[in-house]
């Protein structure tokens, strides 16, 4: 989230899209509306930056739970600085 607010990106989103389409680029552009190969690029880029390897299933999980537990604390007002 602070790599997209500092560079004007939009990788936060992409990433989580792709996790819940079941890493699936064409579901996925679907659902974010836009073309496929945005998608590849972006997930391409976003592999490069972080080192995140979404072909090894622990990354996955880290990664789904990082969006659901960014998720809970969004959702708990005690939280004010997310």
């Amino acid at each position: 989230m602070e790599y997209d607010k500092t560079n004007g990106t939009d990788y936060f989103h992409t990433l989580k899209a792709y996790v819940e389409h079941n890493l699936d680029a064409s579901k996925t552009s679907a659902a974010l509306f836009v073309h496929y190969n945005t998608v590849k690029y972006k997930i391409n880029r976003i592999r490069e930056l972080f080192a995140l390897d979404l072909f090894h299933s622990p990354s996955i999980l880290q990664v789904l739970l990082l969006f659901r537990i960014l998720e809970y604390i969004r959702e708990d007002k005690t939280f004010k600085w997310l």
